[in-house]
């Protein structure tokens, strides 16, 4: 897993970034030629849609690459997340700051890099870049947090330093690229959607005062919304959500990487003071497939005993230029069919207009066959008995984690992930529990005079039986 938030985390969202970003221009796009082709009765007008279709597509994709290159050139994406932020070597009053970033930075093979300060109370950090500029930005709602959080000077600068390589981390990686590419596209697509959205509308009001042929004003519009209105379900509903759930798994892979080679570059000591200020804000030792962020608690064990590297931090070629590898080798492919290999056009053609012929049968055929042989009742029982079998499985695994766990214990040498038990024990989840205890800690920790047992008798008493057969 490491491995692959190292080398691919990155690429491969860049990759899904640039795929759904086609899918939103096929969704804007798809109600306006589908709508056209029911009303299209010869060859000729449909083979002329379908190419007005490809080439758009075609030409939106460009447009995307083309200002995607500005945008990350020149930045202007990345002004507006830093337009109202203050370099911080400005403020004579947080000095101790940038002290502290001109020390890590030394860490990291980086140049050029600016420290601003943003004016607010979310307690958040971020990074991002553009091919001249990179910016590292702090909240002053997470300064506040942990001069707060931390009673010690060094505690505290130590937290500053492992939250400064881990944005750093961000920086030297590309990792804000996937998102530009987004937002690229969503310019471009809203251009597009406000210029077919004036085109239809025009064309609607000048049919629609022919007396004759106004009726079919109205039957284009209601077509149109539906097509528009079932597309988007699609979108909302099964693209977006998928969409989702792999960005954020890699999302997460990227925020461990991150943690990672912050503690590379300071050792994991400036990491875990970081994290643990934070725990306060997120007790909680779940997250979900939709989550953004891991949980605090498996960021800490990620990066627990984790030595300072001798060597500054880097990422491998392929980690870092594939995105833009990627992007360029796309648009010129794109520029190439649309300018010199125009005679495929009508081939490409051809294939879509099959493929969807194709489809639309197989899909019809498909579901006449489930209904009329009752098939639906077996791919019920199915999925139930898969849920079902993982269910188990899960549960298995957890058992022999738990048998592992305990013919391995600490119980004479107190850790510094020992108070970790107790955010297990309040949200009743062995599984993070057992994965403490696998790291390290020590489950007779005693905590002002109270037992973990003591503490679950008042917080949880059902993971009392937990803790007695990890015991046993």
């Amino acid at each position: 897993m490491r491995i692959l938030a190292n080398y691919f985390a990155n690429p491969i969202s860049v990759l899904i970034a640039t795929i759904f970003t086609f899918i939103n221009f096929l969704v804007i796009l798809l109600p306006f030629h589908l709508t056209l082709i029911l009303f299209i009765d010869s060859q000729s007008n449909l083979d002329l849609s379908n190419n007005i279709f490809i080439y758009t597509m075609i030409f939106m994709f460009i447009f995307t690459l083309a200002y995607l290159c500005l945008d990350f050139y020149y930045g202007f994406t990345i002004k507006s997340f830093v337009k109202d932020c203050v370099q911080i070597d400005k403020i004579p009053e947080l000095g101790f700051l940038q002290k502290n970033f001109d020390e890590t930075i030394k860490n990291f093979k980086l140049k050029n890099v600016e420290f601003l300060l943003k004016d607010s109370e979310e307690i958040n950090a971020f990074a991002v870049l553009s091919l001249r500029k990179k910016y590292v930005v702090i909240t002053t709602g997470m300064i506040d947090h942990i001069l707060k959080s931390l009673n010690t000077h060094e505690a505290q600068d130590k937290a500053f330093k492992g939250l400064i390589a881990h944005e750093l981390s961000h920086l030297i990686n590309w990792d804000s690229l996937p998102n530009l590419i987004l937002l690229s596209g969503q310019v471009v697509a809203v251009i597009l959607s406000n210029i077919l959205t004036f085109v239809s509308t025009l064309v609607i009001r000048i049919i629609s005062v022919i007396p004759i042929v106004s009726i079919f004003a109205v039957v284009l519009t209601y077509i149109f919304l539906l097509l528009q209105f079932l597309l988007n379900m699609v979108y909302s509903f099964i693209l977006h959500p998928l969409y989702l759930l792999v960005e954020r798994f890699l999302g997460r892979l990227i925020e461990h990487r991150s943690d990672y080679q912050s503690a590379k570059a300071l050792s994991w000591e400036s990491m875990y003071i970081c994290l643990n200020s934070l725990m306060a804000l997120n007790g909680n030792t779940f997250n979900s497939s939709f989550s953004t962020h891991p949980s605090t608690i498996n960021r800490i064990l990620h990066i627990y005993k984790i030595e300072k590297s001798p060597e500054n931090i880097k990422v491998s070629f392929f980690s870092k230029y594939f995105s833009l590898i990627l992007l360029f080798a796309s648009l010129i492919l794109s520029v190439y069919f649309l300018l010199v290999n125009f005679n495929n056009l009508n081939y490409l053609n051809e294939i879509l207009k099959d493929y969807l012929a194709l489809f639309y049968s197989n899909t019809k055929d498909l579901i006449f066959y489930i209904h009329e042989t009752k098939l639906y009742l077996p791919i019920l029982a199915s999925i139930t008995a898969a849920f079902l079998s993982f269910y188990i499985f899960k549960n298995i695994l957890l058992f022999i984690k738990k048998v592992y766990v305990s013919k391995n214990l600490n119980r004479s040498e107190n850790t510094p992930i020992d108070f970790l038990l107790l955010y297990a024990i309040q949200n009743n989840d062995l599984n993070t529990f057992l994965n403490i205890l696998k790291s390290g800690a020590n489950i007779d920790v005693v905590f002002e005079g109270h037992t973990i047992e003591t503490y679950a008798q008042h917080m949880n008493p059902k993971f009392l039986k937990h803790i007695e057969k990890i015991k046993a």
